[in-house]
């Protein structure tokens, strides 16, 4: 068997490095694309060849991307002071990405690109949306993977694209979903609201396995949803990760006018230290919605894929990890 030959741009980030992981046990022969200054301990030395170029080194990029086969271009940009930043990083770079692919599309056979749940926006209580949705995005986050988006149907026709709109992703190496994992811990976790919110969620190995059936398979010019849990409350997470560390948990519910101060707050610290703080104006408008939920029954018709791991697994999986690493 010829072996193919795998780019991932973020391939140093939480999801790439998994990617990696999944990829690296096969017969391919996988290229890294990262930034100059970029951290690469979890990705040294597996086997994959690692290029420091960046996304904005045209030349650099269509060099790297020379008889490629499959293209996950996992890089983008979730934290920025605004629009603009964010447009940057997640459309024009991956138009830099897609005409790299395009340069050699002779040998390209699949050109996958994550976006995110946020592209389509919040959905009703109990009621997961479908990859049909009217999009209506909320955040600057969303609306510039919306916009990725629109620019990636462009290339149909002249490249096998899919888009892939994962929710929220924990597992090993994730820090975000630790800092949820560290409020169970302390056995009290604040929630936004006094009614119950609900999100899906997916672990990230299940994720990569989706990614790679995709690549395998014939099918193009598709958007899919990809997650384990279609539907839980926050609470069930949290009440779940508890059982977990063999704890029971309290919650804290706060009212959105305490959570649109605390945003603020954020704000006004991000512009003294220079950081984009977790909590801000913009990300409230996330956080008050009712629902984050998507169905998964495309993914499931078209590719027949399961997840591999069980959400209780996954979540001991990651706790466990974090213990190991002495990150909780």
């Amino acid at each position: 068997m010829t072996q193919k030959k795998v780019i991932i741009t973020g391939a140093n980030g939480f999801i790439g490095s998994h990617l990696i992981d999944a990829l690296v046990s096969g017969n391919y022969k996988v290229i890294a694309i990262v930034r100059r200054s970029s951290n690469i301990e979890c990705i040294e030395n597996k086997g994959v060849r690692i290029l420091r170029c960046g996304l904005e080194n045209m030349s650099a990029l269509k060099d790297a991307f020379k008889d490629a086969n499959w293209v996950f271009h996992c890089a983008g940009l979730v934290k920025a002071d605004n629009q603009a930043a964010f447009d940057f990083g997640n459309v024009k770079l991956t138009e830099n990405v897609l005409e790299a692919a395009l340069a050699n599309k002779k040998s390209i056979e699949k050109v996958i690109v994550l976006s995110s749940l946020a592209a389509a926006g919040p959905a009703e209580l109990d009621k997961p949306i479908n990859e049909n949705v009217s999009c209506n995005p909320v955040s600057l986050y969303g609306k510039s993977k919306l916009k990725q988006e629109w620019l990636v149907a462009g290339y149909k026709g002249q490249l096998p694209l899919i888009i892939v709109r994962p929710p929220v992703v924990f597992g090993e190496r994730d820090t975000e979903v630790l800092e949820f994992f560290k409020l169970v811990k302390m056995r009290l976790v604040p929630l936004a609201g006094f009614r119950q919110k609900q999100l899906s969620i997916v672990y990230v190995k299940n994720l990569v396995l989706a990614l790679v059936a995709m690549a395998k398979s014939t099918i193009h010019s598709e958007v899919y949803f990809v997650a384990d849990k279609e539907q839980l409350s926050w609470k069930q997470l949290a009440e779940s990760i508890a059982n977990c560390f063999d704890k029971r948990v309290g919650f804290l519910y706060l009212p959105h006018f305490f959570i649109k101060g605390l945003c603020l707050g954020g704000e006004l610290i991000g512009k003294f230290t220079n950081n984009k703080p977790a909590l801000n104006l913009n990300k409230y408008d996330e956080i008050i919605q009712n629902a984050w939920i998507c169905s998964v029954a495309k993914m499931k018709d078209d590719l027949n894929f399961e997840p591999t791991y069980s959400f209780e697994d996954a979540l001991r999986n990651t706790l466990e990890w974090y213990q190991e690493k002495k990150w909780l």
